[in-house]
């Protein structure tokens, strides 16, 4: 974040991500760093994103979610003017937590202590982007989790807030 914020050169060497998780935390941190890039518009963001945002979209690796649910779960300044994947990239965040929600038990994240981290958290964390986000295509999705004794009533507030946002408009 702060080496987009003061538009230094990303570093050419980052390391290999060793697993899915590792993947995807890298990804995010590009998404961040391009994104606070303010010497840059969104079309110039977007040709240097086009790599992280596919890494994202593959959701064969089932670690994307976890990853957005983690750098977008942190407080990393006390200003409040982070900037937020799900703000910056709405379409990419709605199609991996969509996905994440079709494979939910599939789920990984960086980190695996089962403490927040693990599938029905990032399963809730994908049904909030959703509400925030979505849109009335993911009213079905949403609607089958709403007898779910632990997605029940978060599913119920995104529903409400698609609702809110786009039926009486």
């Amino acid at each position: 974040e702060a080496l987009g914020a003061i538009g230094t050169t990303l570093p050419h060497c980052r390391g290999e991500p060793s697993s899915p998780a590792e993947s995807a935390m890298l990804a995010c941190g590009e998404l961040i760093y391009w994104s606070n890039r303010k010497d840059l518009d969104e079309a110039q963001i977007s040709t240097h994103t086009g790599a992280a945002r596919g890494v994202l979209l593959d959701h064969s690796l089932c670690a994307s979610a976890g990853a957005l649910k983690l750098v977008t779960s942190c407080m990393f300044r006390s200003d409040r003017n982070q900037v937020s994947l799900v703000r910056q990239f709405p379409e990419l965040c709605l199609a991996v937590c969509r996905e994440a929600l079709v494979r939910r038990d599939e789920q990984v994240s960086y980190f695996q202590h089962q403490f927040l981290d693990d599938a029905y958290n990032i399963t809730c964390f994908a049904i909030q982007v959703l509400g925030a986000v979505g849109d009335i295509s993911d009213l079905k999705m949403l609607r089958s989790f709403c007898d779910h004794g632990g997605f029940g009533s978060d599913a119920l507030k995104a529903i409400e807030s698609i609702e809110s946002r786009t039926l009486f408009r």
